[in-house]
């Protein structure tokens, strides 16, 4: 399996253009980026992969029929995890291969951080091997962030921020559970971790304006070579005809069908419209 050179984390929040930037990474022919993983309560790996060859011998093996057998079973978490990993080019069959490895370096247990960690890095590497990149990565949350850069040496961290106004119109537009308040608090620690990390470790974070990689991508990604150790290449700037996997995938992302689209800054002050004068007063309070 391939051992990345370095490993890029994508942090931010949900509906902040931390999928657009991972798509623009993954276009890049050295890179390899998994996107959303980091599987949350999986069964054990000898129960996962019993479930898994039921679920493949049921049906015709692909990601979806097999995600979809393990929601009936109860595994809807796992079953989600299978279509995500398949977006990274990592079909059930594969994956099986991953868990019985783990499983036979002594991991049994895939439902505390180290194993979903590790799961989520192997998927990556497995890409990466398929695709004969040297850099791998993936999205994850503000609380991961500084344990990655403590504990792995070869990992940077690109924080992604949006106006908070913007991303609560996003998420509401979405459908998204949460209230204003709780929107405004994750922004804040978002934006208090990014502040933190990228004075204490200059060199392996970097902040990425959601509103300047939208307006202005060449010379925003320009910024971020030094941090993600390649130079930026067009293929970044055509994103949406580009390798990345989650383009092409069988399994649709929510936001397939924007990132197939050129760039645009349509989004860029919805919130104008969208939210009220007390929403925009209280965020501004808060934020």
């Amino acid at each position: 399996m391939a051992t990345p050179t370095r490993f890029i984390y994508v942090c931010g929040m949900s509906r902040s253009g931390t999928t657009l930037v991972a798509t623009m990474l993954d276009a890049h022919p050295d890179i390899s980026m998994g996107y959303e993983l980091l599987p949350a309560e999986l069964p054990n790996a000898t129960a996962l992969l019993a479930a898994l060859a039921e679920a493949i011998a049921a049906s015709d093996g692909s990601a979806r029929k097999v995600g979809n057998f393990l929601k009936d079973r109860g595994m809807a978490t796992a079953g989600v995890f299978v279509k995500r990993a398949a977006r990274a080019l990592v079909e059930p069959d594969e994956l099986i291969g991953i868990i019985q490895t783990m499983q036979a370096e002594g991991t049994e247990r895939l439902d505390d951080m180290r194993a979903r960690r590790a799961l989520s890095r192997a998927v990556v590497c497995a890409k990466m091997e398929r695709e004969q990149t040297s850099i791998g990565g993936h999205k994850i949350g503000t609380d991961l962030a500084k344990a990655v850069l403590d504990e792995e040496s070869s990992s940077v961290v690109l924080f992604v921020i949006r106006d908070p106004r913007d991303v609560t119109a996003s998420q509401r537009a979405r459908g998204f559970d949460h209230d204003l308040p709780t929107i405004a608090r994750t922004w804040n620690k978002l934006v208090d971790q990014a502040m933190k990390l990228t004075r204490s470790m200059p060199d392996r974070c970097a902040i990425v304006q959601y509103e300047q990689i939208v307006r202005a991508p060449e010379v925003t990604l320009r910024t971020l070579a030094p941090t993600i150790g390649v130079g930026i290449v067009p293929e970044m700037l055509e994103f949406s005809t580009s390798k990345a996997s989650v383009l092409t995938s069988a399994v649709r992302h929510a936001n397939a069908d924007n990132l197939a689209k050129d760039l645009f800054t349509t989004s860029i002050g919805r919130s104008a419209t969208e939210l009220s004068d007390g929403d925009r007063r209280q965020l501004a309070k808060i934020c």
